[in-house]
């Protein structure tokens, strides 16, 4: 449902006593009955009026049916999203503290951008063949081998100023302990012989284009 002024709305029930004969202004809309014209008017001239966001991605300055569509289509989008990454954004989108819905979307983008979750289905390599896999746990990095990973990084930072080349800038954002430290438990889906088919330990980066 469609926020008015960033509240949400609530359409109003039909009026009470209505009789089959009655005239009645209906606003096709919000689904809504009128008793009188003047009232139904107002509904009108507000629906069409910008005050209206959309309640699935925060996208104001809307009139009513501009914010159904919109949310409609968000909804749509959410759909084709795999069930386990689903349960996945909205974990970390819950665990996230912004008071902007921008800067929520900034920081799920960022942080699943390049992560994988229990239950998605990810493509790796097994033996020596590419096979469509399921992550069954994600292995978080040790304190030791976060320590040597940032020590080989100011290593290697030394190294090139000491040589004169550019240092590799760090994103404006990123989240701790870094993505590429994780490791995946995965199992093949589809596998030639269900009899044999042992779980996999892999680290890999994530890329979404």
């Amino acid at each position: 449902m469609p926020l008015l002024k960033k509240k949400p709305f609530r359409r109003q029930d039909p009026p009470p006593g209505l009789k089959p004969d009655d005239e009645v202004f209906y606003c096709e809309a919000t689904k809504e009955i009128f008793k009188d014209y003047d009232s139904f008017f107002q509904r009108t001239i507000l629906c069409n009026s910008l005050v209206w966001s959309c309640a699935v991605t925060g996208k104001s300055n809307l009139t009513y049916e501009e914010a159904v569509e919109s949310e409609k289509k968000a909804k749509k989008k959410l759909g084709d999203i795999p069930k386990p990454l689903r349960k996945a954004l909205v974990f970390i989108a819950f665990m996230t503290s912004r008071g902007r819905v921008s800067d929520l979307v900034d920081d799920v983008y960022i942080y699943a951008n390049a992560r994988f979750f229990i239950g998605e289905i990810v493509e790796c390599v097994i033996g020596d063949l590419w096979c469509d896999s399921k992550i069954l746990k994600v292995i978080p990095p040790t304190q030791e081998e976060i320590d040597k990973d940032a020590q080989e990084e100011r290593e290697e930072e030394e190294k090139l100023v000491k040589e004169g080349s550019p240092v590799k800038k760090k994103p404006k954002k990123q989240f701790f302990p870094p993505e590429h430290l994780f490791k995946y438990e995965v199992i093949e889906t589809d596998p030639d012989d269900p009899e044999d088919n042992p779980v996999s330990i892999k680290t890999f980066a994530k890329f979404v284009l």
